[in-house]
């Protein structure tokens, strides 16, 4: 009995745990879609700029879907999208500060 038990909230935590970590994955692509866009209006990002981070940004869209498609996300696979999210965001930052500006 106490073993089901310690399986059940196992299982309960896991669930809860790759919920969040979905939520936190699609979260920061909407954020770098919403900082792209606010790049572009501000003129900091050209549209070639912006094309490029979109594409990258697509690309790890589809691997966020692959990834999800058997209902979880592995902590190998949540770490790899982390990790390309995030090299996308930094592209972002020096793309934004860089001196080449929209006319």
């Amino acid at each position: 009995m106490r073993k089901k038990v310690l399986a059940v909230i196992f299982c309960f935590l896991v669930t809860l745990t790759t919920t969040f970590a979905w939520a936190d994955v699609r979260s920061e692509i909407q954020s770098q879609h919403h900082r792209i866009r606010q790049g572009i209006r501000s003129g900091e990002l050209t549209r070639r700029e912006a094309g490029v981070l979109e594409d990258n940004l697509a690309h790890i869209e589809r691997q966020y879907r692959r990834a999800a498609r058997d209902g979880w996300i592995s902590p190998g696979e949540e770490d790899r999208l982390y990790r390309e999210l995030e090299h996308n965001s930094r592209k972002i930052h020096r793309l934004k500060a860089n001196d080449i500006q929209r006319y």
